[in-house]
């Protein structure tokens, strides 16, 4: 981009030293020339000018009539005026009433008076540019003043506020001073009710520990009492078989086989029962760090042939080296339950596919077990899933004993266990286990 030249207006009634002048200078600066002092005014008004040049000769307006205008309507152009020797007079009314930048001797020379024109130029720069200074100098200096005037406003409101505010905290202090020696008192209370609930809670604790001793002593004493009379039965029974002549009776033989198959029920009863109450009061925990990856292979080994059989993939979506402390043999029997229960009531023509994954953190290990198999409906079954006796699916065989086992191992390592399922969209278990 080329700089923008310097303007000169150049005012002298001879046509020869406007051309000259002109001719000389158009190169470095942009030149305007006119003839008189009227024609200079007019081109004052309508354009910005730089330098104005004049010579005092002239004969409708003298050179210094002309500075004399032009200094109280453009006082930003810098004057030069063009005088001989013999007109020192002019040069000092110039200088004194017009504030004139120098004058200029005829004849001219050029280097002089360009070198004349460059100061004048830098000289104008550098009073625009302390002008521009000044002004914006000023403008903050007003800022600033609007600025402190206004923080200090802010202050005092400020003041006001923090002296409304200490008022209000020293009211608030003895507010809470009150309240700690309320609150003092109240935990006093609290401590002796407390220790008054806890000693309580342990007399409640012991009787419910002795009503518990007591309904497992009344359960292990009702299945004794029962396999006396269920056996006796049963070798009646057995007597009866062995007595040919009695068998031939019709009704006898219908009544007897009744007999032995309601016998046979209430043995079977008594088994599960006495299983149960065995694996809940006699089985001891034996703590111990755990590789899942290996308690589940163990499993996979104990259910081989039906994993074969059914052409049930396992997928265990966990690091191989994840262990938790907890009952190895305990674990193991519930996820062989899961498996296999998924392996049972797996979908006609459709492999049984088990997902195994955990997630843990430092307090607790959550083992998810999915699979795609025929699953539960439990908007009708949700509260009877973990009973016992309960089967979901007509035509399987089974004694709806394995998830009731399963919750109540899970519940004896400290943990617990919840199910989602559909019907026909597969069934996921959630064991939550504490990792310490």
């Amino acid at each position: 981009m080329l700089a923008t030249k310097s303007k000169i207006l150049y005012v002298d009634d001879e046509s020869i030293n406007l051309r000259s002048f002109k001719s000389l200078f158009r190169k470095k600066y942009d030149i305007t020339t006119v003839e008189s002092g009227r024609e200079a005014l007019e081109i004052l008004a309508t354009e910005p000018i730089d330098i104005l040049v004049t010579d005092q000769m002239m004969p409708e307006m003298t050179g210094l009539e002309l500075l004399r205008i032009v200094s109280k309507q453009h006082p930003d152009v810098l004057m030069m005026i063009l005088t001989g020797y013999s007109e020192m007079s002019v040069i000092k009314e110039a200088v004194n009433e017009c504030g004139i930048y120098c004058y200029l001797n005829k004849p001219w020379e050029r280097d002089l008076l360009e070198r004349t024109f460059d100061r004048a130029l830098e000289h104008q720069k550098l009073i625009k540019e302390r002008e521009n200074m000044i002004s914006q100098l000023n403008k903050s200096n007003e800022n600033l003043e609007e600025m402190v005037q206004e923080r200090t406003k802010q202050i005092e409101l400020q003041r006001d506020e923090l002296v409304n505010k200490n008022s209000q905290l020293e009211v608030a202090k003895d507010t809470i001073h009150k309240k700690n020696d309320q609150l003092r008192i109240y935990n006093q209370d609290l401590e002796l009710q407390v220790q008054e609930r806890t000693r309580q809670l342990s007399d409640s604790n012991l009787q419910l520990q002795k009503y518990n001793e007591q309904l497992q002593q009344f359960a292990f004493l009702a299945a004794h009492n029962f396999r006396g009379p269920v056996a006796s039965l049963l070798g009646l029974i057995q007597l009866f078989e062995m007595d040919k002549s009695k068998q031939d009776h019709e009704g006898y033989k219908d009544i007897f086989g009744n007999v032995k198959q309601m016998a046979l029920k209430l043995d079977d009863v008594i088994k599960d029962l006495s299983e149960i109450l065995h694996e809940k009061t006699n089985r001891k925990l034996l703590w111990e760090s755990v590789n899942l990856n290996r308690a589940i292979s163990r499993v996979e080994n104990a259910l081989n042939a039906q994993i074969v059989d059914s052409g049930t993939q396992i997928h265990k979506n966990f690091d191989s080296n994840y262990s938790l402390k907890t009952d190895s043999s305990l674990l193991e029997g519930v996820i062989y339950e899961l498996i296999a229960n998924a392996i049972k009531f797996r979908k006609k023509d459709v492999d049984p596919e088990i997902s195994i994954s955990v997630v843990s953190d430092d307090n607790k290990a959550q083992i998810r077990l999915t699979d795609n198999c025929l699953g539960i409906d439990l908007e009708t079954y949700e509260e009877k899933v973990f009973g016992v006796y309960q089967t979901f699916h007509e035509g399987y065989e089974g004694k709806g004993l394995g998830l009731f086992s399963a919750r109540t191992t899970i519940h004896k390592l400290g943990g617990n266990i919840h199910v989602r399922s559909k019907p026909n969209q597969g069934t996921e278990f959630i064991i939550d286990l504490p990792v310490r």
